[in-house]
């Protein structure tokens, strides 16, 4: 029993820092909800980076985006390759977020509006995506 604890430690102390020095972490974000049509989405969730950054996942897993409010961008993302443990996704070590740039070179006009209270545009799959930030 004593070996088990303290294997568990050790496991906890690696994520740990391995959290701290990794751009590949994305935390669960519980900030926000997300919308399609005015109507939340079930299943959704949302996760983000220690530098600010959201991954949007439509419930569905196959639908991911990921906004950049720094620089107002708006990726359309392919699923993350990467484990996802208690509410955490670590994605691939040598893999960047697998997205392109949801631009009208790219793809088609996400009509992109940002406030300070929600992102929203356009779904490539039909309908207009909303996520409203909690206000603390």
């Amino acid at each position: 029993m004593k070996y088990l604890i303290a294997a568990a430690v050790v496991v906890i102390l690696c994520v740990g820092i391995f959290e701290q020095r990794s751009s590949h972490v994305w935390h669960r974000y519980r900030g926000g909800d997300v919308l399609r049509d005015g109507n939340a989405v079930a299943g959704s969730r949302l996760f983000k980076t220690r530098e600010g950054a959201i991954l949007i996942d439509l419930g569905n897993h196959d639908e991911w985006y990921a906004y950049y409010s720094n620089d107002e961008w708006l990726g359309y993302c392919n699923q993350p390759r990467g484990v996802s443990l208690f509410g955490v996704v670590y994605v691939a070590r040598d893999e960047t977020l697998p997205c392109v740039n949801y631009s009208p070179v790219k793809a088609e006009e996400p009509h992109l509006d940002r406030t300070d209270d929600y992102v929203e545009f356009d779904s490539r799959k039909g309908g207009r995506i909303r996520v409203v930030w909690h206000r603390t």
